[in-house]
């Protein structure tokens, strides 16, 4: 099968996101998606998921398709940190996604971020035939559903947790 190249890979997600035209100079003339420019999110990034391809083994090995708006962020960014003035919060890369699965935490979560004292995840109970779910946070180490908290409805919701910290937690 034939690799699609990022373009492609981003003009598919551009209906379904609205994604700028404007190219990213610094990250190889990715795309940014507009809903990360309209939260002016400060990310530090260390790379950009190339094809959608790249998708489709974790798909896969997860047996549930990932959200359209994290696919588009991971395009964007994938491995990333937040920068001052927001909180600090690590996002996973694509492939560290199962590694921390692996790690331990609850069940039906998929963690994709942290602030080195809870992780942040799709709880993946809710919509699986969807793929919107909506984001949960934890203690790191939880390995049960004891503590798991409510954080936003999906995961552009919690991008916008993210940049005003004092706002109560999103639900659409």
């Amino acid at each position: 099968m034939a690799r699609r190249p990022v373009n492609s890979a981003v003009r598919r997600l551009q209906k379904m996101l609205s994604v700028n035209e404007e190219r990213d100079d610094e990250r190889g003339g990715a795309m940014t998606p507009s809903f990360l420019i309209k939260l002016k999110l400060r990310l530090h990034r260390t790379d950009i998921v190339h094809t959608v391809e790249e998708f489709d083994h974790i798909e896969t090995a997860l047996g549930q398709t990932l959200p359209a708006d994290y696919k588009a962020f991971l395009m964007f960014a994938n491995g990333a940190e937040t920068l001052a003035p927001l909180p600090h919060t690590r996002f996973y890369a694509l492939d560290e996604l199962l590694e921390r699965r692996s790690d331990g935490q609850p069940p039906d979560v998929l963690e994709f971020a942290t602030d080195d004292s809870d992780g942040f995840a799709f709880g993946l109970r809710v919509a699986k035939g969807s793929a919107s779910y909506p984001v949960v946070s934890y203690p790191l180490g939880d390995t049960e559903r004891d503590e798991i908290e409510f954080v936003a409805d999906g995961f552009r919701l919690f991008l916008e947790v993210l940049q005003n910290p004092a706002s109560p937690y999103q639900r659409r």
